[in-house]
């Protein structure tokens, strides 16, 4: 399955909740785009991460894929917070958003989507997950990506303008690629 874009959202300063985190499977591969890495925290539950976005936006749900390995580490309870500012993992200013079981399955690298209401807009997202599956040897938490679903992003935040390309050049003289987006009928 695809994996939802999100070009609000600054990737390169995911921030990890405290704990222990293996290099190699660090909060980064939680919004890399594939399904074949993973965040590990071998911290528990109560671990998480938090998004900053560049600018702020509603949203309304969570999309979730299982890791490789592991199912006793998957995470099934989430908490989802929200910011204005930019605040640290422990602080008392996050706003709860939502929370509720993650639906994820046993079956490994397979995607759940948890749907919400939510009407406020903000510009940081902490998700945390609070219970884990359980069960095995270990009491680590893995998740292969989990992508926020954004409410009523202007088109201009996601769309690159400058970067439109046609599949064709056969069309009619001032009715290229670049007309599509120029807000003009």
């Amino acid at each position: 399955a695809d994996i939802p874009s999100d070009a609000i959202v600054n990737k390169n300063n995911l921030t990890a909740s405290p704990g222990d985190i293996p290099d190699a499977e660090g909060v980064d591969k939680v919004y890399d785009g594939s399904k074949d890495t993973k965040y590990l925290n071998k911290s528990g539950v109560g671990v998480g991460f938090i998004v900053p976005l560049t600018q702020s936006a509603s949203v309304n749900g969570l999309y979730l894929i299982t890791a490789n390995d592991a199912s006793h580490r998957d995470p099934t309870h989430y908490k989802l917070y929200g910011s204005n500012s930019e605040i640290s993992w422990g602080d008392s200013g996050w706003t709860e958003v939502a929370q509720g079981d993650t639906g994820l399955p046993y079956t490994r690298n397979t995607a759940a989507m948890v749907s919400f209401d939510d009407t406020a807009t903000y510009q940081y997202y902490k998700v945390e997950f609070d219970t884990l599956r359980g069960g095995g040897n270990d009491n680590y938490m893995q998740i292969a990506e989990a992508r926020l679903r954004f409410v009523d992003i202007p088109s201009d935040a996601i769309v690159n303008t400058n970067n439109l390309t046609a599949s064709s050049s056969d069309g009619p003289p001032n009715e290229n690629v670049d007309k599509l987006n120029d807000d003009k009928s």
